[in-house]
């Protein structure tokens, strides 16, 4: 019984074989197996076409040998000839043992050998045409980012169809680093000098200084100013501000109290109706408790950008001595202000704006009703960041609060923060990072002070 069933193996192998043979081809699962000595004997499953190279990548107008092979003919079986096609002669073409590129592209050619026994064996060259760089070229040759961010140069390739893969490398990568898919990361603070390389023709380089600062506002992931968590008291926040380079060791910071009014939001509502706002005086009557503003002359930049006012507002409660009270003094915003002296505000609006939402999310928006009616200019300028904005008039807002004339993009963030980013049309603009529960902490000061209300010059509370 094993004898028959052996010689009906042979029998059917030998059957499958001679019409490979005869077919030019190799059943599937015949031709992915690794087959023994006797049944290649028996085949001529060997039997390919040798391509050198089977991938090959040219500038546009270069040329590049190739050779053809036949390898494993039967015994007694010969190479008749070699015909050469290509998948789009615009591409690459074969001309004389050469691969010769004619245009940008990708094109396949291919190489069929025809054999005296009348069968044919081919095999492919997959080519890519790059058009070479000529030169590199960049709007700015100043990047300001945050540590961690992962971002690519604008850079423009001459010709606009030339190949647009560019390799970087950094004079510091402790400071900014190429990744493996080809961008840059900002590893740590610092300035760094990135050359980046097109890769069809190296010789082609444009030099960029990174500037890298630290993260905007995060720490844990949570909404915070600087990464200074809020519960943090003016001295400490100064101390992280000046080890941190945001401000200079020996700035001479302006610290006191003052009766400027301030807008803030009221509990939560801000984020779901621009009536919300309110005012907010920074100093009580009687000092017990109030409000310590601290000008900073910052160093760094904020979203890329130079503020020319900025300052931390500190909700404090007063010792019997007079002096602050560390323990119960409490961080509810901070303040910049950027004006249009070197830049148009309406530049540092929407630029500012996309670096906060790339990194907290999307901010939503307000503009005021008629605004593009009577200030055209500036509504155009700014128009794609307040697409579909939810329109407001002062009369909803009441006179206490006047914001006919300015721009709101807001967003509520974790743990009772929040941010708000305005622009007026002076084209200044406003950057607020406020705690939203400072009527609360208003409440736990006074509580904890033994102050009684009748003492305390109304806040709205």
């Amino acid at each position: 019984m094993r004898r028959t069933a052996a010689l009906f193996l042979i029998i059917l192998l030998a059957v499958s074989c001679g019409r490979a043979s005869a077919e030019g081809s190799v059943p599937g699962w015949l031709a992915e197996t690794e087959e023994p000595g006797w049944m290649a004997a028996m085949t001529d499953s060997r039997t390919a076409v040798r391509l050198d190279p089977v991938q090959a990548t040219l500038n546009k107008g270069g040329t590049r040998r190739i050779t053809a092979a036949v390898i494993g003919l039967p015994a007694g079986v010969k190479v008749k000839s070699y015909d050469w096609a290509s998948s789009d002669p615009r591409v690459a073409v074969y001309r004389d043992g050469n691969i010769r590129a004619v245009g940008y592209g990708e094109a396949v050619l291919t190489c069929s050998a025809l054999l005296t026994d009348g069968t044919t064996r081919w095999a492919e060259c997959r080519v890519t045409v790059r058009v070479p760089v000529s030169a590199l070229q960049a709007d700015s040759r100043t990047i300001n980012v945050m540590v961690g961010d992962v971002f690519a140069p604008a850079i423009r390739v001459v010709p606009a169809e030339a190949d647009k893969a560019i390799r970087y490398t950094s004079s510091d990568g402790s400071v900014v680093r190429p990744t493996e898919d080809g961008l840059l990361e900002a590893a740590g603070e610092g300035q760094a000098t990135v050359t980046a390389a097109a890769e069809s023709n190296p010789d082609k380089q444009l030099r960029i200084t990174v500037n890298v600062t630290r993260r905007l506002g995060k720490a844990e992931g949570a909404l915070t100013f600087q990464g200074i968590p809020w519960e943090s008291d003016s001295e400490t926040c100064i101390r992280l501000l000046k080890e941190s380079g945001f401000i200079a060791e020996d700035a001479p910071n302006r610290t006191g109290r003052s009766d400027s009014v301030w807008h803030w939001p009221e509990k939560d509502l801000l984020f779901t109706r621009p009536s919300a706002w309110r005012l907010l005086p920074v100093e009580f009557s009687d000092r017990k408790t109030g409000a310590e503003r601290t000008s900073l002359n910052p160093l760094k930049t904020v979203g890329g950008f130079m503020p020319q006012v900025s300052t931390l507002v500190y909700l404090n409660g007063i010792g019997a001595d007079g002096k602050i009270d560390a323990e119960t003094t409490r961080l509810i915003g901070a303040y910049f202000s950027f004006d249009n002296r070197h830049e148009k505000g309406s530049v540092i609006f929407t630029q500012l704006l996309r670096r906060l939402e790339e990194q907290y999310g999307a901010f939503t928006r307000y503009i005021p009703k008629d605004f593009s009616r009577y200030y055209p200019d500036l509504c155009a300028a700014v128009e794609g960041s307040v697409k579909n904005a939810t329109p407001y008039s002062v009369q909803e807002l009441g006179q206490d609060l006047y914001l006919g004339e300015y721009v709101l993009c807001v967003l509520h963030g974790q743990d009772h923060t929040g941010i708000m980013l305005s622009i007026d049309t002076n084209e200044s603009v406003t950057l607020f990072y406020g705690r939203t529960d400072a009527e609360t902490l208003i409440a736990e000061l006074k509580e904890a002070l033994g102050t009684a209300d009748e003492n305390l010059e109304d806040a709205g509370v």
